[in-house]
């Protein structure tokens, strides 16, 4: 018995050390052409252009704080299954997954020469040395996917009926794929003092032929020394406790 709540004393003072989160405003949003599909978590679908008509999906189809995913069938010529991305707000690390933002998961697919750019952004975020920015692809036989990372402070500019997000601070350089599998990394640190919005901007471009993407992409901070310094503490007084009161038998 006395194991068993060391081990989960031990397992809540790293709780405590490597997360504490607390969701902010975590928005969804999808641009082609001159025609928009805007969500936040766990709102409804906000859809302006042509093919709004056609459109189906309601809205958030993810009841997971911090989480927002969406199907949206036929958008402007785009057929996407899934498109969701995931923030740990007002942390880097926490229960969805590792990363201060991620877009975990971007499948869309289209017959003819297109263009579609998928916005995801949070807000209130803690101070960060430093940032590393990810892509990864597991299918592209479209021309090129590019993805921009931005940290900022001020209005998040996300909204329905807003075709061209506009913010500066991008964090690192942007980064490509132009064919096939792969994946690229790039590292930038702005020095912000929270509260700041980060923004993870992907855009995918097809020729007449068309092509299909699956993609990843995410934002994650370069770990602090004195958050390593502190974890690495309490995992070594743990150890050595559960040692001390429980020693190897031979």
């Amino acid at each position: 018995m006395r194991r068993v709540l060391l081990s989960v004393l031990c397992g809540g003072l790293l709780l405590v050390v490597s997360s504490s989160t607390a969701f902010a405003t975590a928005t969804l949003e999808l641009v082609s052409g001159g025609d928009t599909l805007y969500v936040t978590d766990t709102g409804s679908i906000l859809c302006t252009g042509g093919t709004c008509a056609s459109f189906t999906a309601s809205g958030d189809n993810n009841p997971l704080p911090g989480v927002v995913s969406i199907s949206a069938g036929s958008f402007n010529g785009w057929n996407i299954s899934l498109s969701s991305g995931s923030s740990n707000s007002p942390n880097c690390n926490g229960g969805s997954g590792v990363g201060c933002i991620n877009n975990t998961n971007i499948n869309a697919h289209t017959s003819g020469a297109g263009t579609l750019s998928i916005y995801f952004a949070d807000t209130n975020f803690a101070t960060e040395q430093g940032f590393v920015v990810g892509l990864s692809s597991t299918l592209q036989t479209g021309k090129s996917v590019t993805q921009n990372a931005y940290a900022f402070t001020g209005v998040l500019p996300l909204g329905s009926g807003v075709t061209s997000p506009v913010v500066t601070g991008l964090i690192g350089s942007p980064l490509t794929i132009l064919s096939g599998v792969g994946g690229n990394l790039s590292t930038g640190g702005l020095g912000l003092s929270g509260p700041f919005d980060l923004l993870l901007y992907t855009t995918f471009v097809t020729d007449a032929g068309g092509g299909g993407f699956v993609v990843g992409g995410n934002i994650a901070a370069v770990p602090e020394p004195a958050a390593l310094l502190l974890l690495g503490t309490v995992l070594t007084v743990c150890s050595s406790l559960l040692r001390k009161r429980y020693p190897a038998r031979s």
